[in-house]
This record gives C-alpha cells, sequence and structure tokens, in this order.
C-alpha cells in the first residue's frame, strides 16, 4: 500500500501525530509524510492512502492547507480512499468546526472515497503538547484505516478478477 500523510502544523503537535501516522502505515507498505506548506498541489499518482491533518483554527482550516487544497485540481482525488484528522484543545471543539470535519468535506467534493469517522486530537491545556495517550490513540486510529483501506483494495481486486 503507498501512502501520503499531509499535515499543517504550528506547534508540532500535528507533525508529531502525522509522524506516527507515517511510522504506523511505513509497516504495511511504502509512505510518505510532508508538511504542507513543502507542497504546491496534492500529487497523489500511484497512492492508495492519503491522510491529511492540520490544527482547527477558530475561522477554519489552517490557510496553508486551504492553499493546499485550492491548488489541488477539482476532482483530481478521485477513488482515492483518504482520512482526516485534527488537532485542537477541548474548548476549541465545543465552538468551532473540526479542521478534520472540514478537510473530509473538501476531499469528498474533489471525488475522494472517506475512511474512518474524521479524528479530533487533543492538546493539553498548557496547548503546548498533546494530552497523554494521543499518540497510542493515533496509532490505534492509523490501524483502523489500515483495515478499511485493506478491505477495499481486496473489494477491487476481487472485482477485477471476475470481470
Amino acid at each position: 500500500m503507498n501512502s501520503l500523510v499531509v499535515y499543517g502544523s504550528t506547534a508540532g503537535n500535528t507533525r508529531q501525530l502525522a509522524e506516527k501516522i507515517a511510522s504506523v502505515l511505513a509497516e504495511h507498505g511504502s509512505v510518505e509524510c510532508h508538511a504542507a506548506s513543502e507542497m504546491a498541489l496534492l500529487d497523489v499518482y500511484g497512492i492508495d492512502l492519503l491522510i491529511l491533518g492540520c490544527p482547527t483554527l477558530s475561522h477554519g482550516l489552517w490557510p496553508t492547507m486551504r492553499m493546499l487544497l485550492e491548488n489541488t485540481p477539482t476532482r483530481s482525488l478521485e477513488g482515492i480512499s483518504v482520512a482526516t484528522f485534527d488537532t485542537q484543545s477541548h474548548q476549541s471543539h465545543q465552538y468551532s468546526a473540526s479542521a478534520a470535519q472540514l478537510l473530509a468535506e473538501r476531499l469528498h467534493k474533489a471525488g475522494a472515497q472517506l475512511l474512518s469517522p474524521v479524528k479530533n486530537f487533543f492538546i493539553g491545556e498548557r496547548k503546548s503538547s498533546l494530552e497523554d495517550r494521543e499518540l497510542e490513540r493515533a496509532t490505534q486510529w492509523t490501524h483502523l484505516i489500515i483495515e478499511q483501506c485493506e478491505a477495499i483494495r481486496g473489494k477491487e481486486i476481487v472485482s477485477l478478477t471476475y470481470a
């Protein structure tokens, strides 16, 4: 399985999660992990799984991630399996839209196939680090995504065999 993890990060928390997710994915195939600021557009040629994550901001998506999605051609993600996550405080979870949900909506409009529910990871009270066990939750979530992606790929192989 070929995977691409793209993240936006301000304090390093989302980057830390993205790197953990990428390390789990690496056990199941090739994976690249990039900051959204390093990319002009999402190049998903040869990619089976795309995972995007960024912080939730009070006014929507992290600006660099929003620009990356705006620069990606319409319908270019047709058929790509995707999952999204964000980082946020418990307080922002109550009062603002989830960046993970906003990412999922944009990716769906671009033709992507959404896996798993979106995932919110939480920042501690000091907002300088992830809450305890968030990296463990990221590992569990990634295993769920891998299972879903492999089930989809298995169905595609079966349908091609009998076509």
